[in-house]
């Protein structure tokens, strides 16, 4: 026994624990209480170190600033919600299912990134309430890719002033690889892709009554950077534009308004709201942007898991993988359901986190 001891620890002496995968979950009764709390304790130089994941309890959570860590592209922190707290593409105001989900009514935006290579998924962001922050924001960034994928973010047109935004890619240029989101209810764009590197790109998000303000010179999705991949995102519903700018490369997009400046060579325009989702609604406590039977959202094009984490499991059927043509919009009907309604598997044994 003494001898396999030795063995191990000199075998973690040769191999290192660059590579081990820290995990902590976030809230009532753990070691850490908040996410800010968690994101302080990790060492400010985790490049020769390990990945650490947060994951959240099922509760709401405070705001966070992701900020003052040197990282890179296999030593960087991740930000998620703990097995069996997984939202099902609705928000936890509607399935009351107690969502992983972090609720802010203030001047800030709800999650700052200045560290590079942050990864959030699986979570559920609201507000931040009557104020023009951002939900998600960049500052500082460059040469780097962050991960955005499979999220609820919504602020349910508690402001409605233009620069209130959901996702805001910022004042520098890191890769952007935004996916499988569900965004609604925000005071102007509900994804502003302003700068991005080479390789940024925009797959499978459902954005929906986002541009409150109803200000003219932005949209659902506004875009003034050419170097964005836009594609199979489902936009309805956004006043002025579902998509406003023609920068990028956009195809096989869909929407429901016909002034929209660019939905692709393979888009859809002009469909009906109500016949894409479940329930369409600005009455927020029932807001379902799930897939409905006979939407007209088909055929989208399909993405390397290499590439893009996961994208392959819809955001309302976890652990499913999707094959072949895609739906257009962050949720995957699956085929066999009774009418108006969606497949209800949500496959939490096969969760899997990035490595």
């Amino acid at each position: 026994m003494t001898a396999l001891i030795i063995l191990g620890l000199i075998l973690l002496v040769i191999l290192g624990t660059s590579d081990i995968l820290g995990t902590e979950d976030i809230g009532t009764g753990q070691t850490y209480t908040t996410i800010q709390e968690w994101e302080d304790d990790i060492p400010a130089d985790i490049t020769a170190d390990q990945i650490y994941t947060g994951q959240c309890l099922g509760e709401a959570l405070a705001r966070v600033d992701f900020i003052g860590h040197t990282t890179d592209a296999t030593h960087y922190y991740q930000l998620i919600s703990k097995d069996g707290a997984e939202h099902d593409g609705r928000a936890h105001d509607v399935s009351a299912a107690g969502n992983a989900r972090i609720e802010y009514a203030g001047a800030s935006s709800v999650i700052l990134i200045s560290d590079e290579y942050t990864r959030i998924a699986w979570m559920e962001v609201s507000g931040p309430g009557n104020n023009t922050s951002k939900s998600i924001i960049d500052t500082g960034i460059a040469a780097c890719t962050l991960y955005i994928h499979h999220n609820i973010l919504h602020n349910d047109h508690a402001n409605n002033a233009p620069d209130q935004e959901a996702i805001r890619c910022g004042d520098v240029d890191p890769v952007w690889l935004l996916y499988r989101n569900i965004v609604y209810g925000t005071g102007g764009r509900g994804l502003y892709l302003y700068r991005g590197a080479e390789n940024s790109a925009v797959l499978c998000n459902t954005v929906y009554e986002c541009n409150f303000s109803e200000y003219g010179t932005t949209g659902g999705i506004g875009t003034s950077d050419t170097d964005f991949l836009i594609e199979n995102n489902a936009c309805f519903d956004n006043p002025v534009a579902d998509i406003k700018g023609t920068a990028g490369t956009l195809d096989y997009n869909a929407t429901s308004d016909t002034t929209g400046d660019d939905e692709g060579a393979n888009g859809i325009a002009d469909l009906v709201t109500a016949d894409q989702f479940v329930n369409p609604t600005t009455t927020w406590a029932n807001t379902d942007l799930l897939p409905k039977v006979g939407h007209g959202m088909t055929p989208g094009d399909t993405f390397s898991t290499a590439t893009y984490p996961e994208i392959d499991e819809s955001i309302d059927n976890r652990g499913v993988s999707i094959t072949g043509a895609w739906d257009i919009g962050a949720g995957q009907y699956v085929g066999g359901a009774p009418p108006s309604t969606v497949i209800p598997v949500f496959m939490r044994s096969h969760r899997q986190h990035w490595s």
